[in-house]
Order: C-alpha cells, then structure tokens, then sequence
C-alpha cells in the first residue's frame, strides 16, 4: 500500500512539464527550414503545443521565458520583442483553451492557436518595426514569412496534440 504522503504534489509535475517545454523552446531556437523566403522555426511549434498542454500562466512561462532565453543566445536583438509576444501568444492560447466549446475540442484548439498565429505576426512586425524603424520595408518584406512561419507552427501543433492525444496522455502522467 502507498503513502501518498511521500508523493509529489500535482504541481511539481507541471513545474517539471514546464521547463521540459522550456528547455525545448530555447534550444529549438537554433535550428530553421529555409522555406522560399521564410525560415520556419520549430519553437512555433513547441510553444503551441505547450500553450495547449499546460496551465496558461505555466504555458506563458514555458512559451515566453523559453524563447527569450533562447533568443538571448542566439539572436539577443530581438529577446524582448520575443519575450512579451511570447508570453502574450502563450497566455492567449491557454485561455482560449480553457474557455471556448469544452464539447469540440479540436474546433477550440485550431481557434486557440489561430489567434496565438495573429498575436505571433503582429508582435514580431511591430516589433521589427520598432527595432529597425522601418515600416515599408517590413510590410513588404517580413510579413509574409512571418505568416507562413506562424501558420506552420499552429497547424503541426494542433496536428501534433490531436493526434497522439497529448492532453490525454498528459492528464495520465502520476502525480
């Protein structure tokens, strides 16, 4: 018989899941996939898909945190555009998640991480925009990667998530 005295507290294993997906999320920051014009980052994808899987402030932490300090050693420029967009994109994803159509969840998932896809291209473009101080330049020319890099990394995490049950699989993790 088990004492579950001696067990770990539910939110250890969030705290654990967490910087898991942080630690992903700022490696994944090394590695593009030149696409035509855009280059498309798989820390889109992983911080959907931790958006969708964790509490939202933990999913803020792991999406914004997690790429800031990716950011920080790879390309600093932009650390603090990433990290408020992030943050932001995590946040939004996670309370759609808790709050719209509990009965359809992939139709609540696919609106969750459409509107954390806005959220990315408008934070990176205003961003660069404020950056560089270069508002034709970036309409012409970094919005559209910035699209494509977003709707990549919203449709695998949705796929990914809904089709190896991932909330499910994570709600039968031991406390």
């Amino acid at each position: 018989m088990s004492d579950r005295r001696n067990m770990p507290l539910p939110h250890v294993r969030v705290m654990c899941v967490t910087a898991v997906f942080m630690a992903l999320t700022a490696i994944s920051g090394m590695w593009s996939l030149p696409v035509g014009i855009a280059h498309i980052y798989l820390t889109d994808v992983i911080v959907c898909i931790a958006a969708l899987l964790l509490p939202p402030s933990w999913a803020c932490a792991a999406g914004g945190l997690g790429a800031f300090l990716g950011d920080l050693m790879f390309y600093p420029q932009a650390m603090f555009v990433t990290l408020i967009t992030r943050t932001v994109q995590s946040l939004v994803i996670g309370l759609m998640k808790k709050g719209l159509f509990r009965k359809h969840p992939l139709l609540r998932d696919a609106l969750a991480v459409a509107a954390g896809a806005v959220i990315m291209v408008c934070g990176y473009t205003v961003g660069h925009m404020v950056m560089y101080g270069s508002f034709e330049t970036t309409l012409i020319s970094y919005v559209l990667p910035q699209v494509i890099q977003a709707v990549f990394g919203a449709a695998v995490a949705l796929m990914i998530v809904h089709v190896f049950h991932l909330e499910k699989r994570m709600q039968k993790l031991p406390v």
